[in-house]
């Protein structure tokens, strides 16, 4: 024993400091989660991101229907109004400056066994980490009600230290290959990892249970029972790297809402575009999409979106609908959504895409984008997508006291980006950048084009 310490000792010398994720899916207050960092602290950098309450049984699901915005609890502690999976994607996407070297959720408030396994929050996080690539653990107690007698959990907190430091370092010390066969937990051999061997305890009453995570997503349609299904899961797998990529990318370039980039990252930009420049779609550049149109690349959205501040009780008015795409992103910042667009074809192909993707917070109008939608006024906000020489007056008038208008104005060949708060009766203007977007064509703007 004295030469496995030994090893070990030598291998946490050598890759100091760690970075460790913790989470779970009994929420931030959870006992089971401050004995987790309490084991785990001495190894390595913690940081927690986890719900802000139980999400048990949410299996491997991401958030759709509101933003998730994370808030800051401590210093390296988040909370998150969203699901485990959420959690992680999150932490490493966006909440931690470096990826961390292991993801570790629990400690779970029952034993996660046989079926449990499927949809358990706790297994999901740990499949996530796996997902992006990082060795992840999950953690259950098996025995007793934890949260009637914490006491029963706390005496194991040693034992799972000595085991998170055979498993963490071992992996950090072998370059944190993939699980091998002999260590994975999988849906087919569950209890195969339990009592094995110096790496895990005995089925005994009030013992800790835990598991590698047992499989990356492109596993998970493999037992789909209908066709389409299978077909469906594995093109939405194709894109997740690259879209996740470009989020990487735009937080890179200095994005720094988290909601944004959880949109972006939520939304697949490769059905907004043409099937000829799908291939494309994750890059961070605008595409033809028909009609003399084009898509605007990713990192104008962002900015634009971030600009905004949405907090997602707003209501919208988009000029321009265009592809679609970034009435999608909108769709997932803000309450309601209402998007104006001139040309049919776009129009029609935007609705159908949107109508596929299950966002229902979204209304379109076929028309001109400069006489704005009086039928819903006031917005709080009103969001161009083409160049005008001034700002239409009916965009003043259908905005309320404090809503944002973001337009860009110039000439039909170069703009200048402007943010105009209302203040009463007047507009408080803010420069932004300068810009290049296709004319805004209507009776308010450029109407002989």
């Amino acid at each position: 024993m004295a030469g496995d310490q030994g090893v070990v000792a030598a291998s946490r010398r050598d890759i100091q400091p760690l970075r460790l994720l913790c989470t779970n899916d009994d929420g931030i207050l959870a006992q089971g989660l401050a004995c987790l960092i309490e084991a785990a602290e001495p190894l390595g950098d913690i940081t927690v991101v986890a719900p802000d309450r139980e999400q048990s049984a949410t299996s491997h699901s991401l958030t759709l229907h509101h933003p998730i915005r994370p808030i800051e609890r401590g210093e390296r502690r988040f909370q998150v109004d969203g699901t485990p999976t959420d959690c992680v994607m999150l932490a490493v996407e966006a909440l931690m400056p470096e990826r961390p070297n292991f993801v570790l959720s629990g400690i779970n408030h029952g034993q996660n066994m046989g079926e449990d396994v499927l949809y358990s929050g706790t297994v999901a996080a740990a499949m996530e980490g796996l997902s992006l690539g990082i060795p992840s653990l999950a953690t259950s107690f098996a025995g007793g009600d934890l949260r009637a007698d914490v006491s029963m959990l706390r005496d194991q907190i040693e034992p799972l230290r000595n085991l998170l430091e055979h498993v963490i370092f071992g992996f950090a010390q072998t370059d944190a290959g993939p699980v091998g066969k002999t260590d994975l937990l999988d849906r087919w051999g569950i209890d195969r990892m339990v009592g094995r061997g110096d790496v895990g305890f005995s089925r005994d009453t009030g013992r800790l249970y835990l598991s590698h995570a047992f499989a990356s997503r492109s596993d998970s349609s493999r037992d789909a029972r209908f066709g389409g299904e299978v077909v469906a899961a594995t093109l939405e797998y194709e894109y997740r790297g690259p879209r996740r990529r470009l989020v990487e990318l735009l937080h890179e370039q200095g994005i720094k809402d988290l909601a944004v980039l959880h949109a972006i990252d939520q939304t697949p930009r490769h059905l907004f575009v043409p099937t000829g420049v799908r291939h494309r779609a994750y890059e961070d550049s605008a595409l033809p999409i028909g009609s003399g149109q084009t898509i605007s690349q990713p990192s104008i959205h962002a900015r634009y979106l971030e600009l905004l501040k949405l907090k997602g009780t707003e209501k919208v008015l988009e000029i321009g609908t265009g592809s679609g795409y970034q009435t999608a992103l909108l769709s997932r910042l803000a309450a309601q959504v209402f998007s104006i667009e001139r040309i049919p074809a776009l129009l029609d192909c935007a609705r159908r895409t949107i109508k596929q993707i299950g966002l229902r917070n979204v209304s379109f109008l076929l028309g001109d984008g400069t006489l704005g939608w009086r039928q819903y006024a006031p917005y709080d906000a009103i969001l161009v997508g083409a160049g005008a020489p001034e700002v239409p007056s009916t965009y003043h008038e259908q905005l309320t006291e404090g809503g944002r208008i973001l337009i860009p104005l110039g000439d039909k060949d170069e703009q200048t980006l402007y943010m105009f708060a209302r203040r009463g009766e007047r507009l408080e203007q803010t420069e932004i950048a300068p810009v290049r977007f296709v004319p805004l064509v209507g009776k308010y703007s450029w109407e002989d084009m």
